[in-house]
């Protein structure tokens, strides 16, 4: 693409004396661009994917617990095409996904 760009944003709140709470907001916007030279049909459209973390830290223990949603609007976006002579075969990059993380820090 021409034009790409990123914004992030987070932000730690503290909770009690050695906990925090910590959102966190990824923006990625991709102008459009060509998947195959020799197939100049294959455009990827612009798009804008968000991720999204909510992270609660304990400090003293180490320990952290995450939600997480990435690809929050579920943009389907191409990822790759592979042409010959009378076909084409392509990938998808991920959709939505989401889930929980803990971790722990030593």
């Amino acid at each position: 693409p021409d034009w790409t760009g990123t914004f992030g944003f987070s932000y730690q709140i503290p909770v009690g004396d050695s906990a925090t709470l910590t959102p966190e907001v990824d923006v990625l916007w991709s102008g459009d661009y060509l998947l195959s030279a020799s197939a100049p049909l294959f455009l990827q459209e612009a798009y804008a994917k968000i991720d999204a973390r909510l992270t609660y830290r304990l400090e003293d223990s180490g320990l952290s617990l995450q939600a997480f949603v990435q690809n929050l609007t579920n943009e389907a976006t191409l990822g790759r095409i592979t042409t010959g002579t009378l076909s084409a075969q392509g990938t998808f990059n991920e959709p939505r996904r989401y889930g929980v993380r803990l971790a722990y820090r030593f």
